[in-house]
């Protein structure tokens, strides 16, 4: 299977297991080296950065980084003028307008 991005890549991610990282701009670093988060059968890992927290759940705990694991088919990669504009359009229909008590409770620390 082609993978979607590549070292270096800017990406949308499109896909998430939480809500929060929906639409969050990522930049691809690298494979993913393993580490505290784990995300068994969800394919090739890319550890991403992100300027906003990302939220991941390990053992029934939230976790939030600027850096982390993404599984590749989660991304869509920036490329271009028109990916850029895409994107944009796509991030404003998906990005959450309304928080839930549930997601409330785990919003990001405060700065």
């Amino acid at each position: 299977m082609a993978m979607r991005c590549k070292p270096g890549d800017i990406a949308l991610v499109v896909r998430a297991e939480h809500l929060h990282n929906i639409g969050l701009i990522v930049r691809v670093l690298g494979p993913y080296p393993g580490g505290d988060i784990d995300l068994p059968g969800r394919g090739f890992l890319w550890e991403v950065e992100c300027k906003q927290l990302q939220m991941w759940m390990m053992n029934g705990q939230v976790r939030w980084r600027h850096r982390g694991p993404v599984p590749d088919e989660y991304l869509l990669p920036l490329r271009g003028q028109q990916a850029d504009r895409e994107a944009e359009t796509f991030a404003a229909q998906v990005r959450p307008k309304k928080t839930t008590q549930k997601q409330a409770r785990a919003q990001p620390p405060a700065a």
